[in-house]
């Protein structure tokens, strides 16, 4: 049976003790969570599912556009089918133990989801595994809604490509048939929905074609924000980001 809202807020609150610091709870209500402290372009987080058994799931979303529903979106880790190599005798499906909680948040960002706060990286492997499902003819079936996004959000935060190709990128995103999703936690009310993430990319569109850095990573740091808010962070946690230099000068 799902915890509390009450009761999870302070198994995270406890579970955040015994991290020894880098983690906070943020949110309230059923959005609390487990988060780690000082979000740069991932946000990472541990939270309790909307479930009749309240499992756990550890979820990192990339913070330069509205991020998806659901843990199954980019890096998603369901607690209870988490495993750690060597490691059998761990399993992390009490809710109710802080010391479990803490645990896995441990060992989900350590082996699934910490190494994405290297944003360059990242987008360095995107680009393979793009490059890898073209070759194989998988391009159509897997870059579209969602996943189109995250790997143009990608390039367009690092200038991986010339002005021109990112432009069109863009385009791709707005155009692309299965466009829609839902919004971040299964919240599909217009602050949060696809009405909202489509005026994003349209916003991004307008102000790529000019071809002016500044308007985008405006819109980039101001999405982070919104997002940090919604999810409960206060402004005294959010720090200014850290905005890559451009792969390919502009």
């Amino acid at each position: 049976m799902a915890l509390t809202v009450k009761q999870w807020r302070e198994v995270a609150s406890e579970a955040a003790v015994l991290m020894g610091g880098g983690w906070e709870v943020a949110g309230k209500g059923s959005s609390t969570s487990l988060m780690r402290s000082d979000p740069q372009w991932w946000m990472q987080f541990v939270y309790q599912e909307k479930t009749s058994n309240g499992d756990m799931a550890a979820y990192q979303g990339l913070l330069s556009y509205p991020l998806p529903s659901t843990q199954s979106g980019v890096g998603g880790v369901p607690g209870d089918q988490f495993k750690v190599p060597d490691h059998p005798e761990l399993r992390f499906r009490d809710v109710r133990d802080p010391k479990v909680v803490a645990e896995f948040a441990k060992w989900a960002s350590l082996l699934k989801l910490h190494d994405q706060y290297d944003v360059l990286g990242v987008r360095e492997a995107s680009e393979k595994r793009y490059i890898a499902h073209c070759v194989g003819g998988r391009e159509s079936l897997i870059y579209r809604g969602i996943t189109l996004q995250h790997l143009v959000s990608l390039r367009v935060l690092c200038g991986s490509r010339p002005l021109p190709d990112l432009v069109a990128d863009v385009r791709r995103v707005i155009d692309d048939g299965r466009f829609g999703t839902y919004g971040i936690w299964g919240d599909r009310t217009s602050d949060h929905g696809e009405a909202r993430l489509r005026a994003y990319w349209e916003d991004l569109y307008a102000r790529i074609q000019t071809g002016d850095r500044q308007l985008v990573e405006e819109l980039f740091a101001q999405t982070r924000v919104d997002t940090l808010k919604w999810f409960g962070l206060s402004d005294a946690q959010i720090t200014d980001p850290v905005f890559p230099e451009l792969e390919v000068p502009w």
